[in-house]
C-alpha cells in the first residue's frame, strides 16, 4: 500500500512537470510567432508605402509625358512654323487660338509660353502675345542679369532641360519644326509648374504619419536637399524608416520619413484576447495529443514489432507516401488550372468583382491595369497543344502589360484578357501574341475598355468580330488578280508592273512548292473572273502555270494571260456617268484614311444608294468597295513603314484610318503576309 502511494505521488509530480514544460514551450512558441508576425507586418506596411510612393512618382511622370505630347503636336503642326508665321501677320491669331487649348492637358501646368529663337516676343497660354522682359518680371520676378542668363539658356537650348526659379519649376523643351530648312532648334516651349502643385500632387499618396523630405524631377531637386538618396528602405533608428523610390523611367524621385512601431501594428491587427486564446488552444491540443497517444501508441507498437520487421515497414510507408504525394500534386495542378479557367470565364461573362478575385487569391489574378482588351484565338491544335500555347502566352515579357489565357466555351478557342498601361505596351503585346500563336491561328480582338467591369463587353465584341470574319481569308490572291484585270482594262501597264513587284517583295525567295500553290490559286481566280466577265481564256497557257517553279516567270505569264483576255478598252469620259464615277473614285482616294469612311458615307456625299456606289467601284477598280478601301490603306501603310521609320505601328495605324491597332495588324498580315514590324 505504501509502495503504491509512493508511485502515485511520483506520477503526479512527473505529470505536473510535464505540463509545466508544455506550458513553457507553448508560451515560448507564442512569443516567437508574435515576433516573426511583427516582422512581416512591418515589411508589409513598408512595402505598401513604397508601392503608393511609386504610384505617386509614376503619376507625375505620366504628366511629364503629356507635356512631351504637347511639344510633339506643336512640332508637327504647320501653324507654328516660322516660315508660315512670317508670311502672314494674321497667322499670330490662329497660333494663339490653337496654343491656348493645351491649358487643360495636365493639372500640374500653371502656365506655359512659346519663344522663337532670337526673338523676345513670346506666345502665352492665356492667348496673348507678351515680351520676354515683362513676362519674366511678372511671372518669376527676374530682372537684369538674371533675366538675361535665362534668355541665353533658352536660346542655346539643345535638349530638354529642367530648372528651378524660386518656388517654380521650369520644363524647357526645344522644338525643331518639321519641314523647316534649318538644321537647328527653331523655338522653345516652357511649362511652368509651381512647387506647391507638385507637392500637393503626391500628398494624396503620402503614408499616414509620414513626412515628405525629397522630391526631384530628373536631376533637379524640387523639394528637399540635393543629395542623392538610393532607392529602397533604410532604418534611421527609433522606429524611423526612410522610404525612397523612383518612377518607372526614373524621371521622378520621392522620399518619405515615417515611424513604424511593431507593437502598434500587432495590436491594431489582432485583439489581445485572441493571443490568450491561441495559448489556451495550444495547451488543449497538447493535452489531447498526450492522452490520445497514450491510448493508441502502445498496442500499435506491439503489433508492428510482432508482425513487421523495421526495414520493410519503413520502406512500405515511404513508397506509399511518395505515391500519395504524386497523386495530390497532379490533382492539385488540374484543379488549379480548372478553377483558374472558370474564374477567368466568369470575368469574361460579366461576373467580375473584387470579392471573387480575393476569394481565389492563390490563383494570382490581378485586375489593376488602366485598360483591358479581350482577344480570341482559334487554334487548330489538340488539348495538349492548347495547354502549351496558354503557358507561352502568359509568359509576357512586355513591361506594363499582363496576359491571362483560358479555354473558352468553344472547342479549340482560347480567350485572352490583355491588361496594359500604355499604348506602347499594348502594341508590343499584340505583336508578341501574333508571333506566339503562329501563322495558322486566327485572332480576333474586342473593343478596348478602361475597367475590369467592362471586360465582358470586349469579350462579346470579339465574338462578334469572329462571327463576321469567318470565311474571309482568301482576299490576298483574289485582290491581286482583280487589280491586274482592272489595270489591264485601263491600259495601265505601269501599275501592273508595280503590283507584280509588290507581290515579289511579299514572297521573298519562295520555294518551288510555294510557287506551284500560288500558280494554282491564281489559275482558279483567273478562271472565275473569265466566267464572270464572259471571256475566253487560253486553257493551255493557264494549265502551264502549274508547271512553273520561278515566281518571276509565273508572274510574267499571268500578266500576258490577263492582257490577252482582258484587253484595254476605250472609255467615254465625256458623259455624266463617267464624270460621276471619276468623282466617286477621287472622293474615296482623298478620304481613304478617314476612320469614319464607309459605303454609306460615300452614298450620302453624292445622294446615291450604297448599291450604286458599290457597282461603280467594282466596275472601275475590279474589286469591291471594302477591298478597294483596304488596298489604299495597306499601300499607304507599307510606304509609311518603309520610309518613315520613326513612326510607331500605332501611329501608322492611326494615319491610315484604323482606330484599333489590332485590326490594323490583322488586315496588314492578311494582305502582306507578315506583321508590320516584320515588314519594316
Amino acid at each position: 500500500m505504501k509502495r503504491t502511494l509512493i508511485k502515485s505521488g511520483l506520477s503526479k509530480k512527473y505529470t505536473i512537470a510535464f505540463y509545466g514544460i508544455m506550458l513553457l514551450l507553448a508560451a515560448g512558441l507564442t512569443i516567437l510567432m508574435l515576433y516573426f508576425a511583427s516582422e512581416r507586418f512591418v515589411n508589409y506596411e513598408l512595402s505598401s508605402i513604397m508601392d503608393t510612393e511609386t504610384q505617386a512618382a509614376n503619376d507625375v511622370e505620366i504628366q511629364h509625358g503629356v507635356m512631351r505630347d504637347v511639344v510633339a503636336q506643336v512640332r508637327a503642326s504647320s501653324e507654328y512654323r516660322p516660315s508660315v508665321l512670317n508670311s502672314n501677320r494674321y497667322r499670330d491669331i490662329e497660333l494663339l487660338n490653337d496654343f491656348k487649348r493645351f491649358r487643360n492637358y495636365s493639372p500640374l501646368i500653371e502656365s506655359y509660353f512659346l519663344l522663337y529663337n532670337n526673338s523676345k516676343r513670346l506666345y502665352t497660354s492665356e492667348g496673348y502675345i507678351s515680351y520676354y522682359e515683362f513676362y519674366t518680371s511678372s511671372a518669376f520676378g527676374l530682372t537684369g542679369s538674371a533675366a538675361d542668363d535665362l534668355y541665353k539658356l533658352i536660346n542655346g537650348l539643345k535638349a530638354e532641360t529642367i530648372c528651378k526659379i524660386g518656388r517654380k519649376v521650369l520644363l524647357l523643351f526645344p522644338v525643331r519644326f518639321v519641314n523647316e530648312e534649318t538644321d537647328f532648334e527653331n523655338a522653345v516651349i516652357c511649362f511652368i509648374l509651381p512647387e506647391n502643385t507638385l507637392i500637393n500632387r503626391v500628398i494624396p499618396f503620402q503614408a499616414r504619419g509620414g513626412e515628405l523630405i525629397h522630391l526631384s524631377l530628373g536631376d533637379v531637386a524640387v523639394y528637399g536637399t540635393d543629395e542623392h538618396i538610393p532607392v529602397g528602405i533604410s532604418y534611421e533608428g527609433d522606429n524611423i524608416y526612410r522610404v525612397t523610390t523612383r518612377s518607372e523611367n526614373g524621371f521622378v524621385a520621392l522620399s518619405y520619413c515615417l515611424s513604424v512601431s511593431r507593437n502598434e501594428l500587432i495590436l491594431s491587427a489582432l485583439p489581445a484576447w485572441l493571443y490568450v486564446g491561441i495559448v489556451l488552444l495550444i495547451l488543449l491540443i497538447a493535452l489531447v495529443g498526450v492522452l490520445f497517444g497514450k491510448m493508441i501508441i502502445s498496442p500499435i507498437r506491439s503489433l508492428v514489432v510482432k508482425y513487421i520487421s523495421p526495414s520493410d515497414y519503413i520502406r512500405d510507408e515511404l513508397e506509399e507516401l511518395d505515391g500519395l504525394i504524386s497523386r495530390i500534386e497532379a490533382e492539385n495542378h488540374n484543379s488549379r488550372r480548372l478553377l483558374r479557367d472558370r474564374t477567368l470565364m466568369a470575368v469574361l461573362q460579366g461576373y467580375y468583382s473584387k470579392q471573387l478575385i480575393e476569394r481565389w487569391g492563390f490563383l494570382n489574378l490581378s485586375f489593376d491595369h488602366k485598360k483591358y482588351q479581350v482577344a480570341l484565338i482559334r487554334e487548330p491544335g489538340n488539348e495538349k497543344d492548347n495547354e502549351a500555347l496558354i503557358n507561352r502566352l502568359e509568359i509576357n515579357t512586355t513591361p506594363g502589360a499582363t496576359i491571362y489565357a483560358c479555354r473558352a466555351l468553344t472547342e479549340n478557342l482560347l480567350a485572352l484578357i490583355i491588361g496594359y498601361e500604355t499604348e506602347t505596351a499594348y502594341d508590343r503585346t499584340v505583336e508578341q501574341i501574333y508571333e506566339t500563336a503562329g501563322e495558322n491561328a486566327d485572332i480576333y480582338f474586342g473593343k478596348e475598355c478602361t475597367t475590369a467591369l467592362r471586360i465582358s463587353a470586349s469579350y462579346m465584341d470579339a465574338l462578334g468580330e469572329m462571327d463576321r470574319d469567318q470565311g474571309s481569308g482568301s482576299a490576298d490572291i483574289h485582290c491581286f488578280i482583280t487589280r491586274l484585270i482592272a489595270f489591264s482594262q485601263d491600259g495601265n501597264d505601269e501599275e501592273m508592273v508595280c503590283e507584280c513587284a509588290e507581290l515579289c517583295e511579299r514572297y521573298k525567295n519562295p520555294s518551288a512548292h510555294t510557287v506551284r500553290q500560288f500558280a494554282l490559286a491564281a489559275s482558279a481566280e483567273l478562271a472565275a473572273a473569265a466566267t464572270e466577265k464572259h471571256v475566253d481564256l487560253n486553257r493551255e497557257s493557264l494549265s502551264s502555270l502549274a508547271l512553273l517553279t520561278d515566281l518571276d516567270l509565273c508572274l510574267n505569264d499571268i500578266t500576258e494571260i490577263v492582257r490577252t483576255a482582258f484587253p484595254f478598252t476605250e472609255k467615254q469620259t465625256g458623259g455624266k456617268a463617267a464624270k460621276l464615277s471619276d468623282a466617286i473614285i477621287e472622293f474615296i482616294r482623298n478620304n481613304a484614311f478617314d476612320p469614319d469612311l464607309d459605303l454609306q458615307t460615300v452614298a450620302d456625299q453624292f445622294t446615291l444608294t450604297g448599291d450604286y456606289i458599290s457597282t461603280v467601284v467594282k466596275a472601275t477598280s475590279g474589286v469591291s468597295f471594302k477591298e478597294y478601301l483596304t488596298g489604299l490603306r495597306m499601300t499607304e501603310a507599307g510606304r509609311l513603314l518603309r520610309e518613315e521609320t520613326q513612326l510607331t505601328v500605332n501611329e501608322v495605324s492611326v494615319r491610315v484610318g484604323y482606330r484599333k491597332v489590332s485590326n490594323f495588324i490583322k488586315k496588314f498580315k492578311d494582305i502582306h503576309g507578315v506583321t508590320p514590324s516584320q515588314y519594316r
